[in-house]
């Protein structure tokens, strides 16, 4: 029985094991910052959306041998979960290359501040600076 006129009984099975692994995993799941030790929360803000910026822009110029050389994605895809794959893979990218990288919660330094940034109606990024 399909859930969806048109939809693929596979594809709905997929999206709602999705779902589940989704949401078990945001509450098990560690909180991990954007951290770069001599920046600024402003700057850490600045430089995370300036990178935003520049992989959105990379993923709509990207060809498709491009995507596929950038960015993985498991199963059956679609154009837009290969643009979010290759987006994401270009946001890490220019991250690193401005010296942030992913640090645990509990391994930042004491007086750092800390915030969520909302990109988008989806996306957010935790940053954390001085």
């Amino acid at each position: 029985m399909q859930l969806y006129r048109g939809a693929r009984p596979i594809h709905t099975i997929w999206l709602v094991a999705l779902g589940l692994i989704c949401m078990l995993g945001a509450g098990c799941s560690r909180k991990t910052y954007w951290y770069h030790s001599d920046r600024t929360l402003a700057e850490a803000e600045r430089d995370c959306r300036e990178c935003y910026q520049q992989a959105q822009t990379e993923a709509a110029e990207a060809s498709w041998s491009q995507r596929l050389d950038g960015a993985e994605v498991e199963g059956e895809s679609t154009d837009e979960q290969w643009s979010y794959a290759y987006q994401d893979s270009r946001f890490r990218r220019c991250m690193k290359r401005r010296g942030y990288r992913l640090t645990a919660e509990r391994e930042l330094r004491a007086p750092v501040r800390k915030r969520v940034l909302r990109m988008g109606s989806i996306q957010s990024f935790r940053i954390a600076g001085d």
